[in-house]
């Protein structure tokens, strides 16, 4: 079995600061890798959008999926089984930041006067997503 670095075990912990730093698509090594945190997840697959598919390696029984993926590109999907179901869904850490660096200049100062327009899920079209966004730090 592959020795797990801290961040992976801290994400399957569940107390990862940061898992945008983690999960998602990466450069690792040169290569593009896309890891996932699925738990139950029996499968998982990445799906990009021209229809290439690659399995990522299960890469610790609580549902951490990690893999190399076809350069070009990070727009993908995850293709999952759960209980013998298949399931498409996006990987939302795919997604680049939707909070400027000024608006976290003002929650951290206490200043952000319209922060309800920021925090929370808004109905919004991210990279042609549509769905309620939840803001990343």
């Amino acid at each position: 079995m592959t020795m797990l670095s801290p961040d992976a075990l801290a994400i399957i912990g569940g107390c990862h600061a940061d898992p945008f730093r983690y999960l998602g698509p990466h450069d690792e090594g040169g290569r593009p890798v896309v890891r996932a945190f699925l738990p139950d997840a029996e499968k998982v697959t990445v799906v990009d959008d021209r229809q290439r598919e690659n399995e990522l390696e299960r890469v610790h029984a609580a549902g951490l999926f990690s893999g190399q993926v076809a350069a070009g590109g990070k727009s993908y999907r995850l293709r999952a089984i759960w209980h013998g179901a298949v399931v498409e869904l996006e990987d939302p850490y795919r997604f680049p930041p939707i909070l400027s660096e000024y608006d976290l200049y003002l929650l951290g100062e206490g200043k952000h006067y319209e922060s309800y327009d920021k925090l929370g899920a808004h109905p919004m079209v991210l990279e042609g997503v549509e769905g309620d966004v939840v803001p990343r730090f």
